[in-house]
């Protein structure tokens, strides 16, 4: 008989809550694509903005949380500038060829 297993540490609150920010991150950003296939490109946009700002206020709840992840030496953004930049673009490049935006529109996060 082997000996027992240690049962695997339990993550910090820190990583916990850098889980919950990915995760919702993700579901942004890969919502993207399944709006286009479900939606005319305009439409797909707007929904997609709305789901950005849901994102957005959600985010304002965490911000404390989210302070002490980064606190404890992580950056959960690194990665979120681009990812919500090529969702955002792949739907306003969608809308353009469509004709339901202007041409000379482009996204930017300042």
């Amino acid at each position: 008989m082997s000996p027992p297993q240690r049962p695997a540490p339990l993550p910090t609150r820190e990583a916990l809550i850098e889980a919950a920010y990915r995760n919702e991150l993700s579901r942004l950003c890969d919502a993207a694509p399944d709006l286009l296939a479900a939606m005319p490109p305009h439409e797909a946009l707007r929904a997609w903005m709305g789901r950005f700002i849901d994102y957005a206020t959600a985010k304002l709840g965490m911000a404390e949380a989210l302070r002490a992840v980064v606190d404890s030496g992580v950056n959960p953004y690194a990665q979120s500038r681009e990812l919500i930049m090529n969702a955002l673009t792949s739907l306003m490049d969608a809308a353009t060829a469509a004709g339901t935006i202007r041409s000379d529109l482009t996204c930017s996060m300042a």
